[in-house]
């Protein structure tokens, strides 16, 4: 409950400022959209970016920054566009309007929900397929990613079904920034 102070002690505030005082009131500042300030750019930058598909709007000045070092999670309910920023982002799809930067010498790869297959017998095979075919360690590295995981490179992608998290493992090593 609240405490009953007694009129007589209220303070009367108009007499405790001296009438040559101003108050006024300050603006609070608004961000800047201008991200140009004494950092270094960034490996991926998307600005303003506006995509439709026939008549309704799936992206509208949707924006992304990512730093080299920095990890992205993108939460939103289905439908809402992440994968398709994504794609984006990757330079698979162009927006309808919009800026996409990618600093020269970036690797950027997009980790489709469903990987396709089809075509490699191993996990060896398609690992190895993420990298460029310019890659002269391609083999090696594409190994050791798999030793990391617990993998040899023999298992076989050819039955009906290979594991959901075998799928993963292997479709997170060819996916990243």
């Amino acid at each position: 409950m609240g405490k009953y102070i007694p009129q007589s002690r209220l303070l009367d505030t108009s007499r405790a400022v001296p009438s040559f005082w101003q108050i006024e009131t300050i603006p609070k500042p608004q961000p800047s959209r201008d991200i140009s300030f004494a950092m270094p750019p960034p490996l991926l930058l998307l600005q303003d970016i506006d995509l439709t598909f026939g008549v309704t709007p799936l992206l509208s000045g949707a924006e992304l920054a990512v730093a080299a070092g920095e990890r992205v999670c993108l939460v939103g309910r289905n439908g809402s566009g992440k994968s398709t920023l994504l794609r984006i982002a990757a330079g698979l799809v162009q927006p309808d309007a919009g800026y996409r930067f990618a600093q020269p010498g970036a690797t950027i790869h997009y980790l489709p929900q469903e990987p396709d297959l089809s075509g490699f017998t191993n996990t060896l095979s398609y690992v190895e397929a993420g990298f460029s075919a310019e890659a002269a360690d391609g083999r090696p590295r594409a190994l050791y990613l798999l030793k990391e995981l617990g993998l040899s490179g023999e298992e076989d992608l050819a039955i009906p079904e290979p594991p959901s998290q075998l799928l993963r493992a292997v479709s997170l090593q060819t996916g990243s920034i």
